[in-house]
């Protein structure tokens, strides 16, 4: 776990 997708659109690994 740990994807989330930016309002962009894009998607970013969950490092926070």
């Amino acid at each position: 776990d740990g994807v989330e997708h930016d309002l962009s659109g894009q998607v970013e690994l969950g490092l926070s």
